[in-house]
């Protein structure tokens, strides 16, 4: 299993994030169309990821909903025939949500930084640092902290849900 220590926050300036990743020499890795298939299990999350630039993935988590750095466990699964998986998995657990994105994305060392425009949410900003072996939490967090305060996020900006969470429960979008 594998762990970051990760943010989601609302961002409404993608100009500026544009402009503090130029600063920042971040290495840019392409522009991803998601869509994510959120399936009903009984703890954690589950989803299927189609993705423009790797495919598809069945990736389970588990990850408190806090508006705060926090960690998070996940397995990243390939699958190599979506079209015979998806109809089952959709069968057998019944789908929960579908999410819908364009996602940039951005390397600064250990921390994977996702532009996202959300379809029906808006555009917002993730911070993962992948904690290994040579990487703690407490220097995954230094490193999250670091890139907020670069990136102009305040506390109040944070939020606590999946986007799953947020197009399930709309009331939730900015209470987080």
């Amino acid at each position: 299993m594998s762990r970051n220590i990760e943010i989601k926050a609302h961002y409404a300036d993608p100009d500026r994030a544009l402009e503090v990743v130029e600063r920042l020499d971040c290495e840019y890795e392409g522009t991803d169309h998601q869509i994510d298939t959120f399936f009903e299990v009984a703890a954690g999350r589950m989803k299927l990821r189609e993705s423009s630039l790797h495919g598809a993935s069945l990736i389970p988590y588990l990850r408190e909903n806090k508006a705060a750095p926090r960690a998070s466990e996940y397995a990243v699964i390939p699958i190599s025939d979506v079209e015979k998986v998806k109809p089952l998995l959709e069968r057998i657990l019944g789908v929960a949500a579908i999410v819908e994105k364009e996602r940039r994305i951005y390397h600064y060392q250990n921390v994977r930084i996702h532009l996202d425009r959300v379809k029906h949410l808006g555009t917002f900003i993730e911070f993962e640092a992948v904690i290994n072996e040579d990487t703690t939490d407490e220097q995954g967090q230094e490193l999250i902290r670091f890139l907020m305060d670069r990136f102009g996020i305040e506390p109040n900006d944070l939020v606590g849900e999946a986007y799953v969470d947020l197009l399930k429960n709309p009331e939730q979008k900015r209470s987080s």
